[in-house]
């Protein structure tokens, strides 16, 4: 991995910033999966990783636009000037992540055991087919010229989230509640009158 991000480093801006930008689209896809999922991926884990990864997604979230805005900004949204690099640069950073992690999987399974148990197959199956499901529609709406991820909708759960956070004083990462049948965001819910 290192070197492979050794060999992008030395890449022109262009194709860098196209690489973060398409990267930045595919984190839309993988935070919806992961949010509206969440039960059937998380429930009874641990929940300091669970909070720590979904916090995660909810911060990629909060910044969606940047590396598309800075993209733009200095090469344009042109069929030519800048609009073929970043549809590039969508697969490029897309298909670059899950080979690291099919590799990381397999690494796990190996260690663990069950590389080769049909049961493990078939789950790890499952679950690439929901990634792509869930984050394919992003990477195509991505390669649309004139694309703006202004223009995604961010998943309730998250919206939930980020208005929760700025209503606390806690510091740290609020611990989710992965016993829950629905998993709910780590604050109180504040009625409208309370919160005026």
């Amino acid at each position: 991995m290192e070197a492979s991000y050794a060999r992008l480093s030395r890449r022109p801006l262009k194709t860098r910033l196209a690489y973060t930008a398409g990267f930045e689209a595919m984190t839309l896809g993988l935070t919806k999966w992961l949010v509206e999922d969440r039960v059937r991926l998380f429930a009874g884990a641990d929940s300091r990783v669970v909070s720590l990864v979904l916090w995660h997604m909810v911060e990629e979230t909060e910044h969606k636009r940047v590396a598309h805005d800075a993209y733009e900004a200095v090469f344009g949204s042109t069929l030519f000037g800048g609009y073929f690099a970043r549809m590039i640069g969508v697969f490029h950073g897309s298909f670059h992540l899950l080979g690291f992690s099919m590799q990381a999987y397999r690494t796990i399974l190996r260690k663990d055991g069950l590389w080769y148990d049909l049961r493990s197959r078939i789950r790890l199956a499952s679950r690439l087919w929901r990634f792509v499901r869930h984050v394919g529609p992003y990477l195509l709406r991505a390669t649309v010229p004139g694309h703006n991820p202004r223009h995604e909708r961010d998943p309730e759960w998250v919206i939930a989230w980020i208005n929760g956070y700025t209503r606390t004083q806690a510091p740290g990462v609020p611990l989710l509640d992965t016993g829950s049948p629905d998993m709910p965001v780590p604050f109180p819910v504040m009625s409208e009158g309370a919160a005026a």
